[in-house]
């Protein structure tokens, strides 16, 4: 009962058991029904692959808005207020008393902003920036309250095979009708009512044709929602040795009747159809806006290296918004065959795409790595190919750039140390997607920090690194390639990763510190090793070693994009 267990992660082989599989030698012939949540159809893959599971989904528990509280509430209300008196000061001509008040009304919220720590959430509302440009500043921070304020989380728990109540009903239909665009909120909220009272509802005349399929479709997921007590019937099916039917898994949110009612045997989507052509735009889209926020950041300088974490989970309820999110970094594009499966990553010409392209470190999880061979093949393709493109400048294409400065350094290090072997084949070289060792899953990461066996951060960055050294591709599956996944790391500029659901978040799984933290702490002591040596070449006297810097010296920042979010993918940086 209950994701995940055991046996599916056990040593042996990652696709196709064999009689030295752990999975096999314990499971043998003995059913194994597996109560599991409808939206990780990712490891419950795994369960049925490995761990030969019938999967019998459950629904996750209904959704609610965090709100504000202590210093957010004051900030909301100071900034109304600030608002107001600004509109005063523009239609009035005696502004001093209102000016005054102003003034004082900035002071008070620039102490509830260091107060609830925000400024470091959010550039330029810091108390320097609130009196350097009072508008611009009080705008990102009611914009940032706002988010805050409506973010979904997940309230409570789910009971097997129990409907949802009025209550529970409303909470996971309203945020499925606030991602249509109403023409007042009051047409919204009355249609909430009374689809939640079940009641035959009629969709508004007013709505475009868009938004009247959108309601027609929360309309049938509210009936398939009202169809939970299918989990507890299934299973006694199961049980039976009766037939469970199949359905998609997915999140509830997003995908809403397409993966409803709960009670199925759940399957995920065809992986030679990674990415669908929705998810190449929006990754596409994403990729273009991180390297803007970057240049922003940076004087206008492109980022040679990002690392992206793909993992299965958000791959799958995105259908491959991150593999987009890699092609668009790299300057490709998707080509399908006249089936419409994925054919191949086609790299876009320089002149077409009008800026560099950018070296991405591929971090995959296990799960990903065994799911999406034939995306892994493609990607390893696409990514020899830019590094074999002769006739673009080294300036324009930072694959090429770092690949062919790794064969360098690789064959200068031979030429001044006889004794030594350390020359990498172009091949290598060229090596972007990396994992754990083949038939294993995990960074360990996780153990380290529940045994407490680790004193700093770089500790952590250098387990990750011992675990995810192995590289991937159409030639190539887990070979120990350690200086390519150095030089990468120390080439990293960001790392960005995209949060696929609001039941998982960023202090809710180990994973997240686990896998993406760790990457950053190995990229920052990457950059601070190969920094101390450029030192020692340039200046042989110097003694400082890489230790010497501090972290503040070195920083990769980390985005990750929320693409769950209902009217547009927001962003949350840490520096």
């Amino acid at each position: 009962f209950g994701m995940h267990g055991t046996v599916e992660w056990l040593p042996g082989v990652p696709l196709g058991n064999n009689a030295e599989s752990w999975p096999d030698i314990l499971l043998a012939n003995m059913p194994c029904l597996y109560v599991y949540a409808a939206n990780n159809p990712s490891e419950s893959a795994l369960a049925k692959r490995r761990g030969y599971a019938t999967i019998i989904s459950h629904n996750v528990p209904p959704y609610g808005r965090a709100g504000l509280y202590n210093e957010l509430v004051q900030l909301k209300a100071l900034v109304a207020e600030f608002r107001e008196n600004f509109e005063r000061a523009q239609s009035t001509q005696t502004v001093a008393e209102v000016d005054a008040r102003m003034q004082q009304l900035i002071e008070d919220i620039a102490e509830n902003v260091e107060k609830a720590g925000l400024s470091s959430d959010v550039a330029g509302i810091d108390r320097e920036s609130l009196e350097r440009d009072k508008e611009v500043g009080i705008c990102r921070l009611d914009e940032y309250l706002k988010i805050l304020e409506m973010r979904l989380y997940s309230s409570g728990l789910h009971v097997l095979g129990r409907q949802p109540t009025e209550d529970e009903l409303k909470q996971y239909i309203e945020p499925m009708l606030s991602r249509i665009d109403w023409p007042d909120r009051s047409t919204g909220a009355a249609l909430l009512e009374s689809i939640c009272d079940q009641r035959c509802v009629k969709v508004p005349h007013e709505l475009d044709s868009k938004s009247s399929e959108q309601v027609a479709h929360i309309i049938e997921a509210r009936d398939r929602l009202m169809q939970s007590d299918d989990e507890l019937r299934n299973l006694l099916v199961a049980l039976r040795g009766g037939y469970v039917p199949p359905a998609l898994g997915g999140d509830v949110l997003r995908d809403g009747k397409d993966v409803l009612p709960t009670g199925r045997n759940i399957f995920s989507l065809d992986p030679y159809r990674m990415p669908s052509a929705r998810a190449y735009a929006s990754g596409a889209a994403l990729a273009d806006a991180l390297i803007e926020k970057h240049r922003a950041e940076s004087d206008g300088a492109y980022p040679e290296t990002v690392a992206v974490p793909l993992w299965v989970l958000d791959n799958i309820k995105t259908r491959g918004e991150s593999v987009g999110l890699v092609l668009g970094l790299v300057g490709a594009k998707l080509v399908c065959d006249a089936t419409g499966r994925t054919a191949s990553f086609e790299l876009i010409p320089l002149d077409a795409l009008g800026r560099p392209r950018i070296d991405v470190l591929v971090s995959m999880s296990g799960i990903f790595r065994d799911c999406f061979e034939h995306v892994v093949f493609l990607l390893d393709d696409m990514f020899r190919r830019a590094a074999s493109a002769e006739d673009e400048p080294l300036e324009m294409n930072f694959i090429r750039k770092h690949s062919e400065q790794l064969l360098r350094e690789s064959e200068n290090r031979d030429a001044s140390n006889s004794s030594a072997n350390t020359t990498i084949s172009a091949d290598e070289a060229q090596s972007r997607l990396f994992s754990n060792p083949c038939g294993d899953f995990g960074s360990l990461v996780n153990d380290q920090v529940v045994s407490g066996s680790w004193t700093d951060g770089a500790e952590l960055g250098s387990t990750w690194r011992s675990r995810n050294m192995y590289a991937y591709g159409r030639n190539v599956r887990g070979e120990r390639q350690s200086q390519t996944l150095d030089a990468l790391l120390a080439s990293t500029d960001r790392m960005v990763q995209e949060i696929d659901s609001v039941e998982y978040g960023l202090t809710d799984i180990q994973e997240y510190y686990a896998n993406s933290g760790a990457l950053v702490r190995a990229a920052q002591s990457a950059k601070k090793h190969r920094r101390a040596l450029l030192r020692k070449q340039q200046q042989p006297q110097d003694s400082r070693d890489a230790d010497s810097e501090s972290d503040e010296d070195v920083k990769v920042p980390a985005s990750f994009i929320e693409a769950f979010e209902p009217v547009a993918a927001s962003s949350h940086s840490n520096g």
